[in-house]
């Protein structure tokens, strides 16, 4: 973990990362609909990948007592859709997959910030019981 985040950072960087998040499922079926990707769009979803995977681990690190152990299906998702390009060739089946995937992670995204917010208060509590105890 590193230094001590404040919990009001924490919270906040985990409502962010899951607006990423949905934003990567707007691409992803945007593409999917459009006759052709754009040079844009793929630009725009490459800066999408690195920032999900640039604040994914930062909450890896920061969220105390490993609340944020999401990293394995995040990588895996965004490891196998590195392109709309080659996300457009893509079978169905593989289609689905991914959606499933990203959806799983997004239902455990929503767990892990009400997990967050567990963990935070009971640090809060045992802090001010200690406070009361000297």
């Amino acid at each position: 973990m590193v230094a001590d985040v404040p919990a009001e950072i924490l919270i906040q960087r985990l409502q962010e990362y899951i607006k990423l998040w949905q934003k990567y499922m707007v691409f992803f079926d945007r593409a999917l609909a459009s006759e052709e990707v754009t040079p844009n769009d793929e630009k725009d979803f490459r800066a999408l990948q690195v920032e999900l995977t640039r604040k994914a681990q930062f909450l890896t690190m920061a969220v105390p007592e490993k609340v944020f152990d999401l990293w394995k299906d995040i990588k895996k998702l965004l490891l196998e859709t590195p392109s709309l390009y080659i996300l457009k060739r893509e079978v169905p089946i593989r289609i689905s997959a991914f959606k499933t995937l990203w959806h799983d992670v997004s239902i455990a995204l929503n767990q892990k910030q009400g997990m967050l917010r567990t963990v935070i208060e009971e640090r809060n509590l045992k802090r001010k019981s200690v406070k009361r105890g000297k």
